[in-house]
């Protein structure tokens, strides 16, 4: 398809610099601003797809926020046992709700990246996501073609996020989401990169609430049988999201 995909949105200088995120709510545009297009849905012969980028630099000291009253344990499994795990919790319906992501049956299905399962005190299964580093890239490439950047020796993706239904609304994902992030640490990552759908703004303050910032914008764009994706800067509309 496309040409590899660089991280257009990173600038030389950003390796030292820590950043913030801001959660002010959208403004509508003002004067002389056009209103963002309304895109067409993903899976249609000609549609766009918009995610927002984030990243997470584990050097920087973590800002100190509430302690949820759940604590999770993050352990690493193989993916293939996912079904049996989420499926002793006593619901089924887990199982049908992870394998339903064409993403994360299809890193399940091709074992690509390291799997996390964050547990209660219970062992109780509350998120599950996958992390990946610089060796996984001809996986990635394979599987997914051009949806995900290419990796550097010193960055990590997390992928395919799962919370059951009993923790969607728990305060304890992002602890746990944070808890895998720093997982990288160990084989020499500083960034950690996140990509959040437009439109899906309780992940996005979930990913934002573990220690990422809002970084760059990823396009998908499907003409026919061609898709391509390209990364860059957020528009100042999506720098002030979600409201």
């Amino acid at each position: 398809m496309s040409a590899d995909v660089v991280w257009r949105g990173l600038q030389p200088g950003d390796a030292g610099r820590r950043e913030t995120a801001t959660t002010v709510p959208v403004a509508s545009p003002g004067p002389g601003r056009r209103a963002r297009p309304q895109h067409r849905p993903f899976g249609s012969a000609f549609a766009d797809s918009e995610a927002i980028g984030l990243r997470c630099d584990l050097e920087a000291t973590p800002s100190p926020g509430p302690a949820p009253a759940l604590q999770p344990t993050v352990i690493e499994i193989d993916s293939r046992e996912l079904g049996d795990l989420l499926a002793e919790s006593g619901d089924r319906r887990h199982v049908g709700a992870l394998l339903g992501c064409p993403v994360r049956r299809r890193l399940v299905q091709r074992r690509i990246g390291r799997c996390f399962v964050a547990m209660t005190r219970g062992a109780e299964p509350c998120f599950v996501e996958w992390l990946l580093d610089h060796t996984d890239n001809p996986a990635l490439r394979r599987g997914f073609g051009d949806t995900f950047p290419h990796l550097l020796r010193d960055e990590a993706l997390l992928e395919g996020g799962f919370t059951p239904a009993p923790f969607a609304a728990s305060e304890i994902v992002p602890v746990a989401k944070a808890r895998i992030a720093a997982r990288a640490a160990t084989f020499g990552v500083r960034w950690v990169h996140s990509f959040v759908p437009v439109g899906d703004p309780a992940t996005l303050r979930a990913t934002i609430a573990a220690g990422f910032a809002l970084h760059q914008l990823r396009l998908q764009q499907r003409r026919l049988w061609r898709r391509t994706t390209s990364f860059g800067p957020l528009p100042l509309e999506l720098r002030q999201y979600p409201g």
